[in-house]
């Protein structure tokens, strides 16, 4: 047989393949107790509901039966004998336990509905909730708080749960209404082909350090009161970056090596001479090293340059009347891409909101933990309204760029660009 009994088990799995809840805690093997203890507890709950709906009817027919001895008034021996065979078949009724005849299907299969149901009420928030937090962070992002002690037996050997820091099953914030904009913005988002490719570069500068990957920026020169940026050191010797003349022998090609094999004296002479004037093909090593340096102004073209993500994104977000509606979900989206590319990138990302009504209203920095998840929730749901105070916004953000955790930060800025002279 099958556990839970049925029909309850076939409610338990339809409810189950509606969450996707098995798919649920492969990516979260931490909640495999919190589900199970969930499926027992509720596997009681439908047992204990049979076992009182059985007993309702069974005092709803003792009732019916006594009604019709009470209601005969004409007291023969008949009478009596009747009352004698309803006591004798009333015995033998209540001894039979058997659900399956005490309970139709109809009501056996309304009462596996009502308690299935339970299921999803518990856990749809929080696998919708944890599910769009797997989409923007990945699946080790650390949200989900398990504890697995039943609440309803305190019993302390039930407590088997792994125990970590975030929002528990039954927090409050898996009800926050900024979840059901997450999926609208994320498609408006795959649908905007400029957007993403503006998420793949921005931030990105030519730095030698934590490089992963060669882009094509503007040439730099030494400047002494210049940011840090990448320039080729010929002293570093790291890679190979080119072919030159040199007299080292370690470092020429196989096709001068080919003169000291011949048989030729001459062949050999001519060897010796292009060593001794240091004119031997030879691959040219380099590296590249940050130095103090500033990008050329209109550069006639662009160099391959090794690059790296920088330091936080700054979003400057218009919160203005005339940014509402479809404007307002586009900024959303926008602030959604950068927080999903900042955390890929490692980087953080601060929104700053503005309008003259309010003045710059900070959102703070939203990360993948309790507080920036809460930020972030808060922010999808805000309304936009007020004037336009871009120099407001500029000012803070340039103000927050002196700090030296957002001295390589990007500045962002979305706007209709209706602002007031």
């Amino acid at each position: 047989g099958v556990w839970p009994a049925e029909p309850f088990f076939s409610k338990v799995v339809d409810v189950m393949i509606t969450l996707q809840l098995p798919r649920f805690v492969w990516r979260h093997p931490e909640t495999v107790s919190a589900v199970l203890l969930t499926l027992i507890r509720l596997t009681i709950k439908f047992m204990e509901d049979v076992q009182i709906r059985r007993q309702e009817k069974e005092e709803d027919s003792e009732e019916d039966d006594y009604f019709y001895e009470d209601g005969n008034e004409d007291g023969d021996e008949e009478d009596d004998d009747d009352g004698l065979l309803f006591e004798i078949n009333s015995d033998e009724r209540t001894q039979d336990t058997n659900i399956d005849i005490s309970l139709t299907s109809e009501e056996l299969e309304s009462l596996a509905s009502e308690v299935a149901e339970s299921l999803s009420q518990e856990w749809s928030d929080v696998v919708s909730g944890v599910t769009l937090l797997d989409q923007l962070f990945g699946y080790d992002h650390d949200m989900l708080n398990i504890n697995t002690q039943d609440e309803d037996d305190n019993s302390a050997d039930m407590n088997g749960g792994n125990i970590m820091s975030g929002w528990g099953l039954e927090d409050g914030v898996w009800k926050h209404t900024g979840w059901n904009q997450i999926p609208i913005l994320q498609h408006q988002i795959a649908s905007m082909t400029e957007l993403q490719a503006l998420m793949k570069i921005i931030g990105r500068r030519p730095t030698a350090e934590n490089s992963n990957e060669i882009h094509k920026f503007a040439p730099r020169t030494l400047h002494d009161d210049g940011a840090m940026g990448a320039q080729l050191d010929p002293f570093m010797r790291e890679s190979v970056s080119g072919i030159t003349l040199s007299g080292s022998l370690t470092e020429m090609l196989p096709s001068e090596a080919v003169l000291l094999k011949g048989s030729s004296g001459a062949l050999r002479r001519l060897f010796m001479a292009k060593k001794a004037e240091s004119k031997l093909l030879s691959y040219e090593m380099s590296g590249w090293a940050d130095v103090p340096s500033v990008p050329v102004t209109r550069p006639l073209y662009l160099k391959r340059m090794p690059s790296a993500p920088g330091g936080p994104i700054i979003v400057c977000l218009d919160t203005s009347w005339s940014m509402s509606g479809m404007r307002e979900q586009l900024s959303k989206a926008v602030v959604l891409a950068c927080v999903t590319i900042a955390h890929k990138q490692r980087r953080d990302c601060q929104v700053v909101a503005f309008s003259t009504e309010r003045g710059v209203m900070e959102a703070g920095i939203i990360t993948p933990d309790c507080e920036g998840i809460q930020r972030l929730l808060d922010f999808l749901m805000h309304s936009f309204g007020g004037g336009t105070d871009v120099t407001g916004a500029l000012k803070y953000a340039m103000e927050t760029l002196d700090s030296d955790c957002m001295s390589a930060a990007d500045i962002l800025m979305i706007s209709d660009g209706e602002i007031p002279d």
